[in-house]
């Protein structure tokens, strides 16, 4: 998981927060990368290592939308982080 400082989590939760509540369309913010069609490609190419990659951040966004989701849908996020964790320590570990 990333090591975020309080501030640094507070401010995220702060911002989806803000997103969630507003229903028009969110631009991205200056300076963050553009998911080209070669990146998709080359994710596409090699599913594991993009996994093993962003399973960090899916998991800190995860866990971030579990504490703003209805109740109902807490428990199905948590299963989901859960998974992903099994995932990971099976594919991503080293061989």
């Amino acid at each position: 998981m990333a090591d975020l400082t309080k501030k640094e989590r507070d401010a995220i939760a702060m911002r989806m927060a803000e997103v969630f509540a507003s229903d028009k369309k969110v631009p991205m913010p200056r300076g963050a990368p553009k998911l080209a069609s070669a990146q998709v490609a080359k994710a596409a190419a090699n599913p594991k290592q993009f996994f093993c990659q962003n399973w960090p951040l899916i998991k800190t966004g995860l866990e971030i939308l579990k504490g703003f989701a209805p109740l109902p849908v807490r428990p199905i996020i948590g299963l989901v982080i859960r998974a992903g964790d099994a995932a990971s320590s099976v594919v991503c570990a080293p061989a």
